[in-house]
C-alpha cells in the first residue's frame, strides 16, 4: 500500500471517498487491508472519507492451476462462501460501503471456457 500513502500524503483537496480493491483467498488479508486503508485516512486527515471495497472476489493465484482453480470456484459454494464471509467481515470492519461486480459473460467465465 505504498502508493496509497504516498498518494494521501501528497493529496490537498477534500476527498469524499476512496476506493479501493483486494483478491484474497480468505477474509483476514481483506480485513488487515480495510484496517490499513481506514489507518492511512485518518493518518493524513481525512477521518470522515469514505473507505469503499469497490472490487473483490476469491483468487488464490493469477497464474497456473491455481487460477483456473479460482475461476471455478467462483461459481460454487466455495465462492459463495467466500461472498458471505467477505460482506460480514466488511460489514463489521472499517469498510463504509462494499461492491461486488459480475456481468456476464466476463474474463472470468471467458477463461474458465476456454480451458474445459
Amino acid at each position: 500500500m505504498v502508493w496509497t500513502e504516498k498518494f494521501l500524503s501528497q493529496l490537498k483537496a477534500p476527498l469524499d471517498f476512496f476506493s479501493w480493491h483486494v483478491y484474497p483467498y480468505g477474509t483476514e488479508e481483506t480485513k488487515e487491508r480495510a484496517d490499513t486503508v481506514r489507518s492511512l485516512l485518518d493518518k493524513y486527515g481525512f477521518e470522515k472519507t469514505e473507505s469503499i471495497l469497490d472490487e473483490w472476489n476469491y483468487v488464490l493465484d493469477w497464474s497456473g492451476d491455481n487460477m483456473t482453480y479460482s475461476f471455478i470456484q467462483l461459481k460454487k459454494i466455495k465462492g459463495a462462501s467466500f461472498n458471505l464471509a467477505t460482506m460480514c467481515t466488511c460489514q463489521h470492519g472499517s469498510v463504509d460501503m462494499l461492491m461486488y461486480y459480475d456481468a456476464r459473460p466476463c474474463a472470468y467465465r471467458q477463461y474458465y471456457q476456454l480451458r474445459k
